[in-house]
């Protein structure tokens, strides 16, 4: 008789832009010591008492194969002064969308800042790091990010 073909559902795709694929505005310094880190190390910036003009900037590029929608998630190792109030741009095709986050919580694993977002193909969309925080004595960690398929 027939046979019947059952496909496996298609996987996820994920695209990862670790630490040294970003690019980077200011003061950036090298972290490689924490072993929760993602990839071989990561960069650090001292976030400024400002809340509207960063001094330092990190920029996650990734270059997406097909457009569609994205869940957007981040990396960060977990170690002292961390920011309370990273400042995550992700700019996809319906604008911006900005996220504070507490990076003293759920570090070295993947947290979620963003779901099911429209993405064009190629590199137009990003996620950017900003240290413009309005605290003292803080640092803000970039390590990696990811996108994932939503669907």
């Amino acid at each position: 008789g027939p046979q019947t073909h059952n496909p496996t559902p298609p996987q996820p795709t994920e695209i990862i832009i670790d630490s040294p694929q970003a690019s980077y505005t200011g003061n950036w310094l090298s972290g490689g010591i924490s072993p929760e880190k993602h990839g071989m190390s990561y960069r650090y910036a001292r976030a400024i008492m400002s809340t509207n003009t960063p001094t330092a900037t990190a920029t996650f590029t990734p270059d997406l194969l097909a457009a569609g929608e994205y869940h957007v998630d981040v990396w960060y190792s977990r170690g002292d002064k961390r920011s309370t109030k990273a400042r995550y741009q992700v700019v996809c095709e319906d604008g911006s969308v900005e996220v504070l986050l507490d990076q003293n919580k759920n570090s070295a694993r993947w947290v979620r800042i963003a779901r099911a977002l429209k993405f064009a193909s190629g590199t137009n969309g990003f996620v950017r790091l900003r240290n413009d925080t309005g605290e003292l004595d803080k640092l803000v960690i970039a390590d990696a990010v990811r996108f994932v398929t939503a669907k």
